[in-house]
């Protein structure tokens, strides 16, 4: 008997090894999700999917289109999602004009305090919108995971249009404008339809923002695209 309790307690540890070996795996409603497993600040495992895509690729016909970017199109095979991905911007203060980034950028980042991400966990959810005077920065600057992974929480930050590409207008039907802001509400759907996979609580969906990103909160709280879409900012 205390020979098989000692194998017992080896397989579950061998077990444990292997997932933590194994990248981790979610399965979504338009196909199969990849990430990678990083390290909290106090040392814990946890799963990161970045670079995820929740929306079209906004270029040629979609570029300046007035409705909020559409859903975006299942894949086959395994999506890896491990990278960062840039909105075009241009970075203020350097000599010669810099410009970074590209224009299929519509991609999030969902982080888990997991080293698998279980379906039933049913966590809150926490969404940070980046700031950048609404013409800098992406998901991956301002809110790492790093802290939060320490947490009983889902964290996801999200990228949207900047400058012209995300704000230009004409003030008319050809182009009203603010679709930085209908890229944010098309990255809201996204959560409510997928988070459940990841093991996050739709229903328990909190925005949260720094600068232009808390601008955009407050935005969202009184525009009647984004009702519905969370429940505590």
């Amino acid at each position: 008997m205390i020979l098989g309790g000692k194998l017992l307690t080896v397989l579950v540890f061998t077990s444990g090894i292997f997932a933590e070996n194994s990248p981790p795996v979610v399965e979504i409603y338009t196909g199969l999700l990849q990430g990678t497993h990083k390290t909290s600040y106090n040392g814990n495992t946890f799963s990161a999917f970045e670079g995820v895509p929740f929306a079209r690729s906004p270029v040629g016909e979609l570029r300046f289109e007035g409705q909020p970017p559409k859903k975006p199109y299942n894949w086959t095979g395994t999506w890896i999602a491990d990278a960062n991905h840039l909105c075009i911007q241009s970075f203020v203060g350097v000599k010669t004009l810099e410009v970074a980034g590209e224009e299929d950028c519509l991609y999030l980042n969902v982080y888990v305090p997991r080293v698998e991400p279980n379906s039933s966990d049913n966590l809150n959810v926490i969404v940070h919108i980046h700031g950048g005077a609404f013409m800098l920065g992406s998901g991956h600057f301002y809110a790492g995971p790093s802290y939060l992974m320490d947490k009983n929480v889902i964290l996801v930050t999200i990228n949207y249009r900047l400058g012209p590409f995300g704000f230009l207008s004409t003030e008319d039907e050809i182009q009203p404008g603010n679709n930085g802001l209908k890229d944010q509400v098309q990255s809201l759907k996204w959560i409510q339809k997928s988070i459940k996979y990841f093991g996050g609580n739709p229903d328990s969906v909190t925005l949260t923002g720094l600068s232009a990103g808390g601008a955009s909160v407050h935005y969202h709280y009184f525009s009647p695209l984004s009702k519905g879409l969370f429940y505590r900012a």
